[in-house]
């Protein structure tokens, strides 16, 4: 399922009837799945691109404050450099770290309407 239907399908067990307290303890896990879901994704990308410099979007959202506000996407732009440090970067990895290339990406995918719009960089 999408993060959305996700999001849906939690926030259909509650009302405006629900007790304040009682969501923000649910909201609390529920947002702490997020933290496992971004850790997840990081363990991931060092998984499958452990010598690899590439650029990745990974889709989060908020935690709404209150039942009735509506959920706002975001996506985290991480410009993936496990060589960097070492000295072991070759021309191909400096050219795809860039930020002239990083920031044209970006401007691309919301042009394009891949990312949410609102991209914390």
């Amino acid at each position: 399922p999408t993060l959305a239907k996700l999001y849906s399908a939690w926030r259909s067990e509650f009302s405006v009837k629900t007790d304040p307290a009682e969501f923000r303890d649910r909201l609390k896990t529920f947002m702490d799945s997020q933290s496992r879901r971004w850790l997840a994704s990081c363990s991931l990308l060092a998984l499958e691109r452990p010598d690899e410099t590439c650029v990745v979007v990974v889709r989060l959202h908020d935690d709404p404050y209150e039942y009735v506000q509506p959920i706002k996407f975001g996506d985290v732009v991480v410009c993936w450099s496990p060589k960097r440090d070492d000295g072991r970067m070759t021309f191909a990895d400096r050219a795809t770290a860039t930020p002239f290339v990083v920031a044209n990406l970006t401007k691309w995918l919301d042009t394009n309407r891949v990312t949410a719009q609102r991209t914390l960089r």
